[in-house]
């Protein structure tokens, strides 16, 4: 019985560290300079300029509702 839960321990140690150093390691491509992210970086980069380019459509939206005249 001990060695079940040995087996099974060792299992999700092997695949939380595997998953950890996946997203946080380097894409196959990258070269180990100035310039090096990791994947975690390149997601948080274009997480951001997603938001930005969200929040600049509803300002966009709301200027264009603020200057429309009332309807009466």
């Amino acid at each position: 019985m001990k060695w079940i839960g040995f087996v099974f321990s060792l299992g999700v140690g092997l695949t939380c560290g595997w998953l950890i150093g996946h997203m946080l390691g380097p894409d196959p491509k990258t070269r180990f300079d100035a310039t090096y992210r990791s994947r975690l970086d390149q997601a948080w980069a274009e997480g951001r300029k997603a938001a930005e380019a969200h929040s600049q459509e509803l300002w966009q939206e709301f200027d264009r509702r603020r200057q429309k005249p009332p309807i009466s």
